[in-house]
């Protein structure tokens, strides 16, 4: 009766590894990650509106950064290239400070000193990491037009 339990036990922990190891693949591989990095660069810096002021449209701006961040799960840093890993590392780190930037305005309304000068951190913090990760793809793609040029 016990080996029956066990066997029980082992098939439903197979098949919920099964489902789990299913469910968190990325629906079809990156095939452009260089052009997947530059869309999270172009989209969490049009989401920054919503870490600078208080707005109707701020829970949609957050949206807008937590799929950014879902976005960069799709990729493996040690597939890229060295510009590229170093950019997926600057925009992780970026879109998560302008995440929790943003995630403090729309809870807190920025009521006391301390609150506005956290925020301000996190979004110069943020939008520092966006710009380097920008300039290490610009770089990087220019890279890839004179290999192409060749």
């Amino acid at each position: 009766m016990v080996v029956g339990y066990v066997i029980a036990g082992l098939v439903l922990l197979a098949i919920l590894v099964a489902a789990y190891r299913a469910l968190g693949r990325p629906s079809a591989p990156v095939s452009d990650p260089h052009a997947l990095l530059r869309a999270v660069a172009d989209t969490a810096e049009s989401a920054t509106a919503a870490t600078q002021e208080p707005a109707a449209g701020a829970r949609s701006e957050q949206r807008r950064l937590e799929g950014c961040a879902q976005a960069l799960d799709r990729l493996t840093p040690g597939d890229l290239d060295a510009s590229g890993a170093r950019a997926h590392e600057l925009l992780a780190q970026g879109v998560n400070e302008l995440l929790w930037a943003a995630r403090l305005l729309e809870r807190s309304g920025l009521a006391s000193e301390g609150l506005r000068r956290a925020h301000a951190e996190l979004t110069t913090s943020g939008t520092r990491c966006l710009a380097q990760a920008r300039a290490l793809l610009a770089g990087s793609g220019a890279a890839k037009e004179g290999h192409g040029a060749r």
